[in-house]
């Protein structure tokens, strides 16, 4: 029984992994998206942002240090324009 609940743990932080990774990524579209166009997608990466927060424990680290790092990203394109 405890390998079993060992099993699930494992696989669920597997899948929160995929996720974290899934949110970085699309903070890099977001990103190119703003600096082609200039049009603020902000809110929608930090919607996504919001969602695999709250997945696991751990992704929520993960998700707090992206989107420190798209708030810089995204706002450095409007500073120097």
């Amino acid at each position: 029984m405890i390998n079993d609940m060992e099993k699930n743990i494992s696989g669920d932080k597997h899948f929160g992994y995929i996720f974290c990774k899934i949110g970085m990524f699309l903070i890099g579209i977001y990103y190119m998206t703003c600096l082609q166009f200039q049009i603020p997608f902000i809110n929608l990466s930090f919607t996504v942002l919001f969602y695999f927060e709250h997945l696991l424990d751990y992704s929520s680290i993960i998700t707090k240090m992206a989107s420190q790092i798209s708030r810089i990203l995204v706002l450095t394109p409007y500073i120097f324009t």
